[in-house]
């Protein structure tokens, strides 16, 4: 994650014990024992571990070399009252631009979604538009937003896909 380019995650959004949307993201492994069964990714303070990373346990740059994070799950943007936003932690950490959604998102919207937003940002378009065309998309295409409007960018939008990059 750290050193990546391109971040994408399209799954779920925690929630902090009380239901609570904005506490980070979860990675359900079905596919390999080589690595844990969950991962999660949380946006707080505490020790991380095999399974388990918190944001605020990072350095200042720890996504430095990170142009773009894509956070497609419920209250990926929530800014949440004790730990704060997860999307913009990941901005103020270092990436260029980072995607998330405030609110919960439907399946089947998420991952139109996902999908019409990296046709658009293949096509030539800044993150930003790419982002809200495929909000647009989504609507046209199940009839509902479900959620997807509440899509947030942090950082600078007009950034491309292309050429091929790191951050900074």
């Amino acid at each position: 994650m750290y050193q990546n380019a391109i971040y994408t995650f399209d799954g779920h959004g925690l929630t902090d014990a009380n239901g609570n949307l904005g506490d980070g993201e979860y990675f359900y492994n079905t596919y390999t024992t080589s690595y844990p069964t969950a991962t999660y990714f949380r946006n707080r303070s505490g020790t991380n571990s095999n399974s388990t990373v918190y944001l605020n346990n990072l350095a200042s740059a720890s996504f430095s070399e990170m142009l773009l994070a894509v956070n497609v799950g419920c209250g990926t943007a929530a800014t949440h009252s004790s730990y704060g936003n997860f999307t913009r932690k990941m901005k103020e950490k270092g990436c260029n631009a980072a995607i998330g959604f405030y609110a919960a998102i439907g399946a089947a919207q998420a991952d139109y979604w996902y999908k019409r937003f990296f046709v658009h940002a293949n096509n030539g378009y800044s993150f930003s538009d790419s982002a809200y065309k495929a909000i647009a998309d989504t609507k046209n295409y199940t009839g509902s937003y479900s959620g997807i409007d509440s899509c947030m960018l942090y950082g600078t939008g007009t950034l491309k896909l292309k050429p091929a990059r790191y951050g900074n």
